[in-house]
Order: structure tokens, then C-alpha cells, then sequence
């Protein structure tokens, strides 16, 4: 079957293109693996490209187009622009898979693939991905904002973001662990470091001896610079988490979890049992896989352009 012949999330199978496309589970599987052993870092952008794209407009590929000269596209909003890559290692992908089957696959289903190959390969467990998604009719910057979860989102904030597009505060705390294998502009959390609540002082929540490191690889006039969110080299694991526990957590919208009781039981779970929370945050993203789009196009020949429709 094609992509673009389903009509609706509810028709997402694990099987989809078994009888349409056989290799292309195996093709974008061997791609990914190119990819993230030819640079590692490679892992945690691709998994953030799945989540910004269900995020906004649904699971749709939107997060891939390119802006034109009348419109700015999703990928180039103030929240995207400058912190999402991948998009090329997505554009190769594409074009191995329109060669072994042309107008067979779609790039929303590309995004899902790659999400689970790339968090596999870097140590985390595999899940089931259900396949047959539309690509969306457009993409708008507007719509980012609003959309996607900000790093200074308290508690509260978050699972209400979450809860919109049907996941639940559980869900909300397991799928922040993907920020094991992520990364930050040290900008994101110069308030923290330089001026907490506006104080002109270090946030007395965190670690002091974070705080003195962080100063020397992030001094305030350098606001572009890189620190993991993680602390393992770029594995998928519960690091994360143990430095929600420690006060080692840099982001607001990460040091929140612990502020709620059902956050702290979440993340206590997860350092103790690092294979329940593998296992929790496949499922989780199964359920992220099933925000459908709210605006379908069909199946997309190049994931970065919308052609217009034949007449």
C-alpha cells in the first residue's frame, strides 16, 4: 500500500509497506547506522526530529519543508532555527528509498523509522513502529510557537502541553529522557547560571560544583557553545535522570520533573531500573507516533518541498 492511499492514524500498521516497499525498513536502518558511526552526536538530533515534527501539526513530515520566499517554514521558526539538524541524512535517506521504491514511502514514516534505528543504535531498545503516515500540506513557523515545549515550562505547563496532544504526565517525563543523548546552547540556561530570578546569582537548586564548571565552559559572553544534556558519551540511558536527582540538570523545563511528586516517583523509577524506562520510553513513543496530522497532503517525492497537486 501506499502512504498516500490511508486515510487516517488509526490505520497505522507495523506491517504497512511489507508488500509495497519489503526493504525499506533495512534501507533506512543501514542509512542510520552510516550515519551515527560516522558522527555520533548524529543520534539526538534525529530522534528530536520525529518529536518537533508530531509536536506541530501532527506526524506529518512538516518539519522538514523548506521556507519560500512567501512563507517561513517550521524548521526556521526562533524555537527550530539553529538546534535542529538531520535534514540532510533525512534527504539521503529519501533518495535511496524513492530508487528501491519510487512513491512509496513517506517522509512522515521516514521520521518514525529513524527515530527508533538512531536511539538503538546508541544503546537504547527498539520499539514497534506503526507506519502509514500522510505527509502534511504545509508548514508554518507560526505554529511552533505554542506548540513545542519551552525550556523555561514549569511542571504544570509541560503535562498541559502534552496532555493536547494525547499523552499523559507519564509520557511527559519518560520521553524528556531522550535528552540523554541531547544537547544545549549554553544561552539556554544562562538564567540559571548568571541570573536567577533575575537576582544576578547562580540558581541555589543546582549543584555548586556544576555551577563552577559550567561557568568556565560557558562564560556569558559565549552564549553559543554546546554542553550535553546527558553525561555518557552520547548513550541512551538514565544519566539523565541521575542528574535530575543530583542537581546536575541544566534546563528549567528538565530540573521541573522532581518538583512533582508523580514526576519524582518517574524519575527516581528510571535510575533504578534503567530497563523499565528503555522499555516505557519505546512505548511512549509509540503513542507520540499516533498524533496525526491535522492538514494531509499525500506522499511527498522530496521531504524539504511540497509540489503542487496535479490538476
Amino acid at each position: 500500500m501506499l502512504a498516500s492511499e490511508r486515510t487516517d492514524a488509526n490505520y497505522l500498521t507495523t506491517d504497512f509497506y511489507d508488500q509495497s516497499c519489503p526493504q525499506a525498513l533495512s534501507i533506512v536502518q543501514r542509512k542510520v547506522d552510516e550515519f551515527i558511526e560516522a558522527d555520533r552526536g548524529l543520534a539526538g538530533a534525529l530522534l528530536r526530529l520525529h518529536f518537533h515534527d508530531c509536536f506541530v501539526r501532527g506526524c506529518d513530515g512538516s518539519v522538514l519543508v523548506n521556507s519560500t520566499e512567501d512563507s517561513l517554514a517550521e524548521k526556521d521558526a526562533l524555537l527550530n532555527k539553529g538546534s535542529l539538524r538531520g535534514f540532510e541524512e533525512i534527504d539521503a535517506i529519501k533518495m535511496e528509498l524513492e530508487c528501491a521504491c519510487p512513491g512509496v514511502v513517506s517522509c512522515a514514516d521516514i521520521l518514525a523509522l529513524v527515530a527508533r534505528d538512531a536511539t538503538a543504535k546508541v544503546g537504547g531498545y527498539g520499539w514497534p513502529v506503526f507506519l502509514g503516515r500522510i505527509d502534511g500540506a504545509g508548514s508554518v513557523g507560526e505554529e511552533v510557537n505554542g506548540s513545542l515545549p519551552e525550556r523555561t515550562d514549569n511542571y504544570t505547563t509541560l503535562v498541559a502541553n502534552f496532555a493536547r496532544r494525547g499523552l499523559d504526565a507519564k509520557d511527559m517525563v519518560i520521553l524528556s529522557g531522550s535528552h540523554t543523548i541531547g544537547v544545549a546552547h549554553c544561552g539556554a540556561f544562562f538564567e540559571r547560571l548568571y541570573n536567577f530570578e533575575g537576582t544576578n546569582k547562580t540558581d541555589p537548586s543546582m549543584d555548586a560544583s556544576l555551577a563552577t564548571f559550567l561557568k568556565k565552559r560557558c562564560p556569558i559572553d559565549k552564549p553559543f557553545g554546546l554542553m550535553a544534556l546527558g553525561g555518557t558519551n552520547g548513550t541512551f540511558d538514565t544519566d539523565y535522570y541521575q542528574n535530575l536527582l543530583t542537581k546536575r540538570g541544566l534546563l528549567e523545563s528538565d530540573v521541573t520533573l522532581t518538583s512533582d511528586p508523580y514526576g519524582l516517583e518517574i524519575v527516581t523509577k528510571a535510575v533504578e531500573d534503567p530497563s523499565w524506562f528503555l522499555t516505557d520510553f519505546g512505548i511512549s513513543m509509540i503513542k507520540m507516533g499516533f498524533i496525526e496530522g491535522t492538514h494531509p497532503y499525500g506522499w511527498r517525492k522530496h521531504c524539504a518541498v511540497i509540489e503542487p497537486r496535479e490538476k
